[in-house]
Parts: C-alpha cells; structure tokens; sequence
C-alpha cells in the first residue's frame, strides 16, 4: 500500500492567524487531495502536532480541524500520532485535543505505542515520549517506526542540533527505517545496513526560521520501502530582500521582508514609494521593512535618527502635497502618543 506522510500541521499557529491558516489549507484543498487522488493514495499517516497550542486550543482552531478532517480530507484513511503539541499534560498522552479526530469514522488516534503489521511489514506507531528514561522505550524491533520524538543531533531548527531524546544509536538498534515528526527541517540520514532516520519537517513553512527551506509531503510505498518527496507549491513562503533589488517574482503571497542599507536612510520618500510598488504585488501581509546597520558605520550613526517619529519627518520633508503638511504631523503624533500610551 501506498501512504502519504505528514507530520507538524500547527492548525492555530500565529494566535489563528486566518490569512496564515487559509495558506495552510490551500496546501490541503489545491495541492494535497488533488495530487493523492491522481495518484490514487488512499491513506494519510500524520506524525503528531496537528494543532499548535497545546493547552488552550480555541474554537477557532477546533472548527477548521474538524473542516479539514471530516469534509477535506473525508476520503482518505487516516491514522495520527499524538505529538506533543496536541498534549495538555506534559507527562499524559491521554488528555488530548485529538480525541475529537478519533470520532469521525476514517480516523485512527494513537495515543500509545502501538505494533501493526501492513504489507508484510512490523510496524511501530509511537507518540510523544513523555519519559526518555524509561528503559521499555523501544523495547522490540520493527521495519518501521512512525513517531513524534526528539532524537539527538537533529536539526531542531535553524541549524540547532538536539541535545535530548533518544540516541540514533538506540533507535537504529530498533527499528530498520524510522520516519518522524517534531522538528520542522526535513532530513534524511541514512545508515550501514541501509537503515535510516528521516524528519519529515512541516508541510509548510511556519516562521522566518524556515525560510529557503523545502517544505512538503511524501508519498511511501509501505511494502517496497520507496519513498517520494513532493514539494509544496501553493503555501505561504518567507522572502528576504534588499532594496532596492526585491525578487518581484517572490512577492506574491508570500511573506516579505526587506532590508534597507544604511546609504538608503535619507531616501524615505523613494523606500516609500518602493514598498508600495511591493505591496500592489499582493504580498501575504504588509512588507516589513528592516533597517539595516554596519558595524563599520555605527560609531557614525545616531540612532535616534532611526525612530518612527524621526522617519515620518523625514519622509515629509521630501513627500509632496498640498495639504498642510504640519496638521498631517500633527495628526501622525496624536496617533503615535496614543500607540504608545497603550503599548
């Protein structure tokens, strides 16, 4: 059989951000379903963490689950792991925000380690791991192991290798070929004997962290062990830029930041002018615009030339209007006092 393999959704991540989880669920709507369907993939196994807050999941976040498992992904054969991200407990499994998945009838929840034989294959369906200490942990040997774990020496994120969790050693005693959720790079390492340990990574990317990083989803044949990464196309992605040199073909629905060089600061009016040519090109939120410094130039710079209130006076200075230009400051400082009384 063939299986397509996810892990680390995050529905609800950046506090329910809608325009952040209608990118999620294009991934689903315009990319997922449509390719598994063609190529006839029938079950979806994910590797824990389909919501992000892990204690106070809102009703926001619950509905658009409930969406996307009971009328998106209705079709297909579905088995999670719980991850520690769907945990309320830190040291209990069983209070979970899946259990609600476990209700509809293509669902299948695990909120233990469980062995399954498919395809000929033993296979290992193993949840967050709430005591690494605890000597029963993969206590048998399997084809394959499915979990959400932290193993040591893995990219945790932005070249951060894990200082805890299992050893690769351990697992590789274990298990032939592991797949895994939890830390959002994907990576293969491959091993003597022809074992191996993959991370899947996040079917998108989720922070800045992530960005030029390749984000997706793989199709498994259970049976012969091959794999095929599919990469996906259609979900946010996080942009850098220089001005005045942005990558206009990577603006579009995408998150954009752009760094100003400090020989840049006294052209407000042109960086203006130049953010709002960006932003006609729809980007997914408003350009973010980054002040750049150089260590070289920093004895010379005085920052407070770099405040909001200096940078709106400048950019007045050289924007042309007939409007009083001295009630528009006015008005910019009523608003920028009350920000701040507030902040």
């Amino acid at each position: 059989m063939k299986t397509a393999l996810l892990a680390d959704l995050h529905i609800g991540v950046k506090r329910d951000d809608l325009t952040y989880f209608e990118s999620q669920r294009r991934f689903f709507t315009e990319q997922l379903v449509p390719e598994l369907n063609r190529k006839g993939v029938t079950d979806i196994w994910i590797l824990g963490d389909v919501f992000d807050t892990r204690n106070s999941v809102t009703l926001h976040a619950i509905n658009r689950v409930i969406d996307l498992f009971k009328n998106i992904l209705n079709g297909f054969d579905i088995r999670i792991i719980v991850g520690n991200h769907d945990m309320f407990y830190n040291t209990d499994l069983g209070v979970n925000s899946l259990r609600i998945l476990s209700l509809l009838p293509n669902v299948k929840v695990y909120e233990k380690a469980v062995t399954e034989t498919i395809d000929g294959k033993k296979i290992l369906f193993q949840p967050w791991i709430v005591d690494y200490a605890d000597p029963n942990i993969l206590n048998g040997s399997w084809d394959y192991a499915f979990m959400h774990a932290d193993i040591i020496g893995f990219d945790v994120g932005g070249g951060r290798p894990s200082e805890h969790g299992l050893l690769a050693a351990n697992v590789l005693d274990h298990v032939y070929t592991t797949y895994t959720g939890h830390y959002h790079t994907k990576v293969t390492r491959n091993y003597e004997g022809g074992k191996s340990i993959t991370y899947l990574g996040a079917p998108y990317q989720i922070t800045r962290v992530d960005r030029d990083g390749q984000r997706g989803y793989y199709v498994l044949d259970v049976g012969t062990g091959d794999i095929e990464f599919v990469e996906n196309s259609v979900s946010i992605r996080f942009t850098k830029h220089t001005y005045p040199n942005a990558d206009r073909s990577l603006i579009a629905g995408n998150v954009v930041d752009l760094d100003i060089p400090p020989e840049y600061y006294d052209q407000i009016k042109k960086v203006s002018d130049y953010v709002n040519e960006l932003e006609k090109l729809k980007p997914a939120y408003p350009v973010n615009i980054n002040y750049l410094t150089e260590e070289s130039e920093v004895d010379d710079l005085d920052t407070n030339d770099l405040n909001l209130v200096n940078l709106f006076t400048k950019y007045m200075e050289q924007y042309n209007t007939k409007v009083d230009k001295k009630k528009i400051f006015d008005s910019f400082m009523e608003l920028y006092n009350s920000y701040k009384e507030q902040a």
